[in-house]
């Protein structure tokens, strides 16, 4: 079990504090955004137009990518140390590949909490500002009409919230899958634009629902999952790239010495 924990820390120490970054400055950029259509807007407005008018949904999908991108290990060395942890600890690839997964999984639901946290806070400053006027009584309307805020707050949606799961489990497989690309001394950018193609694809899918962006991007996802359940066993001779290996003959020759 401590095994697999290595790994799942790793995963952890190499991401967090950058991923935690991004979500503080994609706080700071919305609250900006918003702030300055509040105090621009003209007269009583609903929450879900002032949204809209503030554009914070840019700013959501672009600290989404970028935080799908660092668990891509685009922005950190999370593939390579990875791999010598497994290396390490005799831990089949496929076998770290879903603790990833599952790191990644976690670590997009905080991200989407933290986006939920930021929309409830904007709220509150929206009722405390005139320009909530008579709109107050309706205010959760806008977790209807709204497409950000019905994604993060699906309410008795179930199906929304059935499809937001789906494509949190799907946008973790494909990080992963971009991982063990670079591992093995392939194209990352095929993993790391599958991510670009999900978060349009959610994009495409939230504003005209019918279905051909999110069917793209669960396709991609299943062919990434099969990829990344082959994997590779620790002993077999991988066509891991040449930094990697002499990653891995360092690491051999410190055990050794180490045990000596």
């Amino acid at each position: 079990m401590n095994r697999y924990l290595s790994v799942f820390g790793l995963s952890a120490r190499s991401t967090l504090y950058k991923l935690i970054g991004v979500i503080i400055v994609m706080a700071a950029v919305q609250t900006g955004m918003f702030l300055y259509a509040l105090n621009n807007a003209d007269g009583s407005m609903l929450l879900e137009h002032l949204i809209k008018q503030s554009k914070i949904t840019i700013a959501f999908y672009a600290g989404f990518l970028f935080y799908c991108l660092i668990l891509c290990g685009a922005a950190t060395k999370t593939a390579s140390n990875t791999g010598l942890t497994m290396h390490r600890l005799s831990i089949p690839e496929r076998t770290a590949n879903w603790i990833t997964v599952i790191y990644n999984i976690m670590a997009l639901f905080i991200f989407l909490a933290a986006e939920l946290g930021i929309c409830l806070a904007l709220s509150k400053v929206y009722l405390d500002s005139d320009v909530s006027g008579n709109y107050q009584h309706v205010l959760f309307t806008a977790f209807y009409r709204n497409e950000l805020l019905h994604a993060l707050l699906p309410l008795e949606d179930y199906i929304t919230l059935a499809s937001s799961i789906l494509f949190v489990i799907e946008i973790s497989i494909i990080a992963v899958y971009a991982q063990q690309q670079s591992r093995h001394g392939k194209n990352g950018a095929l993993g790391a634009g599958g991510i670009g193609i999900a978060v349009a694809g959610y994009l495409q899918d939230s504003t005209n629902p019918d279905m051909i962006g999110p069917t793209i991007v669960g396709l991609f996802a299943v062919y990434a999952a099969v990829q990344i359940s082959k994997g590779g066993a620790v002993d077999e001779d991988t066509d891991y790239t040449e930094d990697y290996r002499s990653k891995l003959e360092e690491a051999e020759q410190d055990a050794n010495a180490e045990t000596v």
